[in-house]
């Protein structure tokens, strides 16, 4: 039978070089460590140019910068405007069809592209952002200074909840107060008086976010029925589903709140991203372009959910870099 299966494939499907695909899960069965971690030990092992085939997925990968065309250019006439492609798992975790991460449609990946972009090109969200980031930082001190000298600072620790707090208060004008739950876990000091209720639904969000990044390989690697039927990949495609929606609830009910404050408030300047998606070509929006209409609930959902996902996963990962380099 394994003959059965593997001369055809070596000689008919098999052109690169990569790990013996077994049905089912391919060459997942190879897989011991994170999914970078795996990618770099096969491209040890096999070169610059080899394949791997994600359950029934067949993937190249290129480890080489001259084998690459541009990707992600900000030209229109790009051949990939995608950096993933139609994906059935990820179509149902909620991001196939929303934003600009792994959004698969054109039409609506250049929409809300226009409205990300012209965002944050505006002078006043730019401002806001380094008053927010600088304000955040010399809090993020405070704390460092009352935990003592004899505390051992994780910086990567620190840096993820920095950055969401960053991130979410420049996207949304509203804290996140990760900082402050971080560091009453270490000292029962009070620094910043907060209710306990925000801290635990802020804990709650932040909890519901990790969990709803930590399943994108699982829904976009595994099939439908493995990803729901398989013991364990099922335990964590419910965490996935369970997390999409709570994220998808509590930033609806944000956006919902932040259109009634704009329309109680008619002389009051938003300058976070969330405002300025909300107003965008509306009588409020100067920049006003004829023929483009202003962004849905769901549209605005999804922007706001790809800052949220972009903006705290990239920029803790660069500042845990350039520690390190240091």
């Amino acid at each position: 039978m394994s003959s059965f299966y593997s001369f055809p494939f070596y000689y008919v499907f098999k052109d690169f070089l990569g790990p013996f695909p077994l049905p089912i899960v391919g060459s997942l069965w190879n897989k011991r460590d994170g999914y970078s971690k795996w990618i770099l030990k096969l491209q040890q092992q096999y070169g610059d140019i080899f394949e791997v085939w994600l359950s029934n997925k067949r993937k190249i990968y290129l480890c080489r910068a001259e084998y690459f065309d541009k990707l992600l250019a900000s030209s229109t006439k790009t051949k990939w405007f995608s950096r993933i492609g139609a994906n059935e798992g990820l179509h149902e975790l909620g991001v196939s069809k929303q934003g600009i991460l792994a959004n698969d449609n054109l039409d609506s990946w250049k929409f809300n592209r226009h409205f990300f972009s012209q965002a944050m090109l505006t002078p006043s969200f730019n401002l806001k952002a380094i008053d927010s980031t600088n304000k955040i930082w010399k809090e993020m001190e405070k704390y460092w200074n009352a935990l003592g000298d004899d505390y051992q600072i994780e910086l990567s620790e620190w840096m993820q909840r920095f950055t969401i707090d960053m991130i979410i208060e420049t996207t949304t004008g509203k804290r996140a107060y990760t900082l402050p739950v971080y560091f009453n876990k270490f000292t029962t000091k009070k620094i910043v008086d907060i209710p306990p209720a925000i801290l635990d639904d802020s804990e709650y969000f932040i909890h519901n976010l990790q969990k709803h990044v930590s399943a994108f390989t699982t829904f976009a690697v595994f099939p439908y029925y493995i990803r729901h039927y398989m013991p364990i990949l099922r335990n964590i495609t419910k965490a996935g589903i369970e997390s999409r929606d709570n994220i998808h609830r509590k930033i609806m009910e944000i956006i919902k709140n932040r259109r009634k404050e704009i329309e109680k408030n008619d002389d009051v300047i938003f300058n976070d991203m969330l405002s300025l998606f909300i107003v965008a070509n509306t009588e409020r929006d100067k920049s006003n372009i004829p023929d483009l209409r202003p962004m849905t609930d769901d549209e605005i959902l999804g922007n706001i959910k790809d800052a949220f996902i972009g903006g705290s996963e990239t920029v803790t990962i660069n500042f845990i870099y350039l520690d390190n380099v240091k």
